[in-house]
């Protein structure tokens, strides 16, 4: 799902929204580490959950031209903040 923002240079940005899941491997991280360590690569349009042992879900709210770049970003990010996570879904968030 977008949402359509025109910015003064006339390209037209949207927001999109969507799920990623990410296994983690090692034990369960502090949760105030994660969030900084997203934080410090740019991750601060996700809203993080700590869900199952060793799982991470992050719901993006991302600013783009298309989802596949909003989502190719989003996804380069993890990698260089959770190297030896292993992306387990990628998921549009549904309105309702």
């Amino acid at each position: 799902n977008g949402r359509e923002e025109t910015p003064s240079s006339g390209t037209r940005v949207m927001e999109f929204e969507f799920k990623l899941t990410y296994q983690l491997s090692g034990s369960q991280p502090d949760a105030d580490q994660l969030l900084t360590k997203l934080g410090e690569e740019g991750c601060t349009d996700a809203l993080v959950e700590l869900g199952e042992v060793g799982q991470v879900d992050m719901e993006f709210v991302r600013a783009a031209l298309t989802a596949e770049e909003a989502l190719n970003r989003a996804i380069e990010d993890i990698k260089r903040t959770l190297p030896k996570a292993t992306l387990v879904e990628a998921a549009p968030k549904v309105l309702g």
